[in-house]
């Protein structure tokens, strides 16, 4: 079952990037802190599972 787990870290990255991309569009101190702290969230779990996409 570890290509299921590849797929869901792969889909949780993907959601994560279409949600940076869509907070950018908002000119909002919150909103843009959500996107990094999201992104640097994503870019640890990725790396932690020795996959980037």
């Amino acid at each position: 079952m570890v290509w299921l787990d590849r797929i869901h870290t792969n889909t949780i990255a993907l959601v994560g990037v279409m949600v940076f991309l869509s907070l950018l569009m908002f000119d909002n101190i919150g909103f843009k802190f959500l996107a990094t702290t999201l992104v640097g969230w994503l870019t640890m779990g990725c790396c932690s599972t020795g996959e980037f996409i």
